[in-house]
């Protein structure tokens, strides 16, 4: 039986009570007793990219049968996939204060940053790890609505259904910079006949359902299991949350607005009872690290203070590799920029500022481009990042450096996606492993190809 309680005194509506057209409504897809319920499938179409010029993006271009091509890179994309163990560069107090960080009982890390993360392989490998050192404390951060198509969440569906729309710190629209929540994003809806459910098939203990209050904010049907459903209010302002204890084991929590204003949801904890430790997925494709300073540092800060996150890894690069001309110079003072917005909002967190993988583009036969501008992202990241006291890491240099990701796609099994960028479940999880152990945790050493 699950029992309701409340954070920084979160006022009702109304009193718990049965609304079984509510029930009935959303038992379709997600009902009760359902042993794992199913979201309806969502076309998702990819998004085309240009093929790269050497006038629109700096570029190595390598031909592996004619052997052309600078000779480092084209032997580094010639060699057996590899991963390099690699220690965290920075300043020595920084990069001990992170190491420090993962110490702790109950140690919470937040990962922000590109499909990288969002797509989950990388971080569910680094979860497993870290909870393999440290206890598990769950699934912590998932989305309230099913991010898209290609995220990999094991233990955990979440599904909307309706018209929810997304809100993200993109462009210059004023009201996109206050009460995103944790993750920089959220989504709203008011239409009664919109719903969303997370269906966790590992054990928890606790769901938290975490919300933005704001002036026209409305009613939200809140439901765990066979519990009737309580209606919540959202009006207000600033951070809120509705949180379920359970018994530990598989359970279904599902919510809707009620039609008398928009509600808008951050998230939702998935978490167990003791002292191991949470990993945060707060990713989302796409994302740049400019994403901070579009982003209101009181509302970040106001969510910190409840997370309460040991350790920030902040996983950037590749989008902004990717922006059409990318202009080395500019990027560095948007990264300084990015860098003190994250700093103004999470002011004493220790931090990793995580480099993007190698990235390659398949040409005819044997013939490759790689983007040079991977590798100036990551100088720039290694020169800015101490300055705001964060350490910093490499995929790239993990994988081998310019050129590995022609090698990790040639892999077998692949550690690189036919796109040549995005890391599969293979490379994951030999990349999680040599940055956990950068991190200082234990790993059973058996990462393939490892030196």
């Amino acid at each position: 039986m699950a029992w309701l309680w409340c954070l920084w005194s979160l006022s009702l509506a109304a009193e718990p009570r049965t609304d079984e057209a509510w029930l009935s409504r959303h038992d379709a897809t997600a009902g009760r007793g359902s042993p794992r319920p199913t979201c309806p499938p969502r076309e998702e179409k990819a998004k085309p990219r240009p093929e790269p010029s050497a006038r629109d993006w700096p570029l190595w271009e390598i031909d592996l049968a004619a052997g052309t091509g600078p000779a480092e890179v084209l032997a580094v994309a010639r060699a057996p996939a590899r991963v390099v163990e690699l220690p965290l560069g920075g300043k020595a107090d920084d990069v001990a204060r992170v190491k420090s960080a993962l110490s702790r009982p109950g140690a919470r890390v937040g990962i922000w940053g590109d499909s990288h993360s969002a797509r989950g392989p990388f971080v569910n490998a680094l979860r497993a790890v870290v909870q393999g050192a440290l206890g598990t404390g769950g699934l912590g951060f998932v989305p309230a609505v099913r991010p898209g198509q290609y995220v990999d969440s094991p233990g955990v569906t979440a599904c909307g259904v309706g018209d929810w729309s997304r809100r993200a710190p993109v462009g210059k629209a004023a009201e996109l910079t206050q009460g995103l929540g944790p993750r920089l994003d959220l989504v709203e809806a008011r239409d009664p006949n919109a719903y969303g459910w997370v269906f966790a098939s590992e054990p928890v203990s606790r769901m938290v359902l975490l919300f933005e209050r704001h002036a026209a904010g409305g009613a939200l049907s809140v439901s765990v299991d066979d519990v009737p459903p309580v209606a919540v209010t959202t009006a207000g302002e600033g951070p809120g949350a509705v949180a379920f204890d359970v018994t530990e084991g598989k359970h279904l929590l599902r919510y809707a607005p009620r039609g008398d204003g928009a509600v808008r949801l951050s998230g939702v904890l998935l978490e167990r009872a003791g002292t191991g430790a949470v990993v945060d997925n707060l990713a989302v494709s796409g994302a740049v690290f400019a994403s901070w300073q579009r982003a209101a540092p009181a509302s970040i800060g106001a969510w910190a203070q409840w997370l309460r996150h040991d350790l920030a890894v902040l996983e950037y690069g590749t989008n902004e590799v990717g922006a059409y001309r990318f202009d080395r110079a500019a990027y560095r003072v948007e990264l300084a920029a990015s860098l003190a917005a994250f700093r103004a909002a999470l002011p004493g967190t220790p931090c990793v500022v995580v480099g993007p993988p190698d990235r390659a583009w398949a040409r005819e036969g044997e013939r490759f481009a790689i983007f040079q501008g991977t590798g100036w992202v990551i100088e720039e990241q290694a020169a800015l990042g101490p300055e705001y006291g964060c350490a910093t890491w490499s995929f790239q240099a993990a994988m081998g450096g310019a050129g590995s990701a022609v090698a990790w796609r040639r892999a077998t099994p692949a550690w690189l996606g036919a796109d040549y960028m995005h890391l599969e479940k293979a490379g994951s999880a030999v990349v999680a492993g040599a940055f956990a152990r950068a991190l200082g945790l234990p790993t059973d050493g058996s990462s393939a190809g490892a030196r």
